[in-house]
């Protein structure tokens, strides 16, 4: 009976480690603020963030066909390319960002660059753009200037932000939930000659995003566990047909 009892028991357990686990969240780069007459897309790419809760969340950049990183322009540190917010924390809030290669850098152009490392949450908005402002921001490192074609861009990128306490990416800026600023360059789109200027993240409400899958442990022992409390029925019902 005790052995029923613990793997009912661990069943449970396991299921509900699962039901709390880290979630991801997927944001869609939608919201077009290019300078006139725009850069041509409805959508800009995706930005899907794991980890959700935690400590550690993971970020990945993808944009869409045709759209890269806009490498043009800034300062003699970098060029202000992506802002974020990971909650709301108050100024003087400190992340550690990992994960960025080169040319991505995770410095400010008022501190000394480096491609990973601590920052302090700040004021900062998109050049030229005002949708508010965000907490943190990456550079990209000064280059040769934009690509002439999209095969020469880059539109993938991928890092981790480190916080001392649960991170999110919640923040609301003029009545709408924006939660990345991208700055881009887009081909193709049959208006000015390759525009570039800012686009900005919305969160994708239209899938329903649960837990983190459970390691296989965690499925081992909610199957050992289900499988016992149905032996456990079984034998009931036989002796109870004998009796």
């Amino acid at each position: 009976m005790k052995g029923r009892i613990f793997l009912a028991g661990a069943a449970l357990a396991a299921f509900v480690g699962f039901a709390g686990s880290a979630s991801a969240s997927t944001y869609l780069l939608t919201s077009d603020h290019c300078s006139p007459p725009g850069c041509g897309y409805s959508n800009y790419g995706t930005i899907t963030v794991s980890g959700e809760g935690t400590n550690v969340l993971t970020v990945d950049i993808d944009l869409a066909n045709n759209i890269v990183f806009n490498e043009s322009g800034g300062g003699p540190n970098g060029h202000d390319e992506i802002w974020f917010n990971v909650g709301q924390d108050p100024a003087g809030t400190v992340i550690s960002l990992g994960g960025l290669a080169s040319p991505f850098l995770g410095g400010l152009d008022a501190t000394p660059d480096t491609a990973n490392g601590n920052q302090t949450a700040g004021s900062h908005a998109p050049n030229g753009a005002s949708m508010g402002n965000y907490q943190y921001i990456i550079e990209y490192k000064p280059g040769n200037g934009n690509p002439t074609n999209f095969a020469d861009g880059i539109n993938t990128l991928s890092f981790t932000v480190t916080g001392s306490n649960p991170l999110f990416t919640p923040t609301t800026i003029g009545g709408v939930d924006y939660y990345f600023a991208v700055d881009i360059l887009a081909f193709g789109t049959g208006q000015e000659a390759n525009p570039t200027g800012h686009v900005f993240a919305v969160k994708d409400t239209s899938v329903i995003t649960h837990g983190g899958v459970p390691e296989p442990a965690s499925w081992a022992l909610m199957i050992a566990g289900f499988g016992g409390v149905g032996a456990s029925l079984r034998r009931r019902r036989g002796v109870a047909a004998t009796a």
